[in-house]
């Protein structure tokens, strides 16, 4: 919304997280073969002492593929649900480089994520 000015607002979370985190990636920052899993269910409720009661899930996995020496094939699918109670501060954001390059850092927030890619890295 252009011109609209801007509340900030303070919101009390309490929250459970289940999360499961595979990583098998043979080397970091540039791994040539291995995937990453890296999954959660949260919920919030008022009961735990919190200002207000949510439900997500995430799911983000990469995999990565070389199929010569000197290049590497990666793909990625990351999305999210979350239910019409999830606060501001908790909606999964898209931009930057690592989610979308082009965009700002956290351009697009909101209640649901859905996002696949496809890379390709040669070695120079």
């Amino acid at each position: 919304k252009v011109n609209t000015p801007i509340k900030g607002y303070k919101t009390n979370i309490s929250s459970l997280q289940i999360k499961l985190f595979i990583d098998s990636r043979d080397k970091y920052p540039f791994p040539k073969n291995g995937f990453l899993v890296n999954a959660y269910y949260e919920f919030a409720q008022k009961k735990f002492g919190g200002d207000v009661g949510y439900t997500k899930f995430f799911f983000d996995y990469k995999s990565f593929y070389a199929p010569s020496d000197a290049s590497v094939v990666e793909t990625a699918l990351r999305f999210g649900f979350g239910d019409a109670t999830l606060p501001l501060g908790q909606q999964f954001s898209i931009g930057g480089k690592d989610s979308f390059f082009g965009m700002r850092e956290d351009e697009y927030r909101g209640r649901q994520i859905f996002t696949g890619s496809l890379g390709y890295r040669a070695k120079l």
